[in-house]
């Protein structure tokens, strides 16, 4: 279910029939205290949250990072939208935990890539975690452990494994999960905001970064962790 959270009447009636004319069940809210209780209602359909900037109640960003401590919404893709193009508002939502940023006038055909991209991303990380019970490593002989990887693939496998080692391993997974494939995405592939937009519009965005991370001018990353026998449960080695 893809939830649209705007004040916008108008727009939210032209995005909702777009995203229901692409298949998508579709909820619609127009303040923040209403988005919030369509969020809890919904939580196990929810796949993606499209956040309008401002609101009559929260101001977008402010609502952004209510939803972020959640700990069960904290996997779920929010894609910003907001009138402005300055890099600092942008960069303020990114780093609240923002999927990504749209700028109004809103673009039909990027709106549908982008929660196109959204989902997939919500979809796979939901098939991890139904997989994590599934890891037979055990971390909990470890002291010092490197590992080598190179594709998003592996940065799933990776994260989900090392969470065994701490005590609160679904909130580890996330957060690992996040900074591992921020590592190979930005770090080793240098995939900008604009490569990363024109990549998603091309469709099936996790497994050409797959490929693309594969290939051999590209460098393997390296993860060295330290595993504590207290929480956290690892720290830097």
């Amino acid at each position: 279910m893809i939830l649209l959270i705007d004040d916008d009447k108008d727009l939210l009636r032209l995005e909702e029939k777009t995203l229901l004319d692409e298949g998508y069940i579709v909820k619609t809210s127009n303040t923040g205290n209403s988005g919030l209780d369509a969020i809890l209602e919904n939580l196990s359909l929810l796949s993606v949250i499209i956040l309008n900037w401002t609101l009559p109640d929260y101001s977008g960003l402010e609502l952004l990072r209510i939803i972020r401590q959640n700990e069960k919404l904290r996997y779920i893709p929010i894609v910003m939208q907001t009138v402005t193009r300055e890099d600092s508002e942008i960069r303020q939502a990114i780093e609240a935990g923002a999927y990504y940023c749209i700028v109004k006038p809103v673009d039909l055909n990027m709106l549908k890539s982008i929660t196109r991209a959204a989902k997939e991303h919500s979809d796979h990380f939901k098939v991890v975690q139904l997989q994590f019970d599934d890891s037979v490593v055990n971390y909990r002989l470890m002291q010092k452990a490197t590992y080598r990887f190179q594709t998003l693939e592996e940065c799933d496998k990776l994260s989900r494994s090392l969470a065994h080692a701490t005590r609160e391993a679904y909130r580890v997974q996330f957060g690992l999960n996040e900074l591992l494939t921020n590592a190979v995405e930005h770090g080793n592939l240098q995939i900008d905001y604009d490569t990363k937009t024109e990549m998603w519009n091309q469709g099936d965005y996790y497994n050409n970064v797959n490929l693309l991370a594969k290939k051999k001018q590209f460098n393997s990353l390296f993860f060295r962790k330290g595993i504590q026998q207290s929480w956290p449960g690892y720290s830097a080695g």
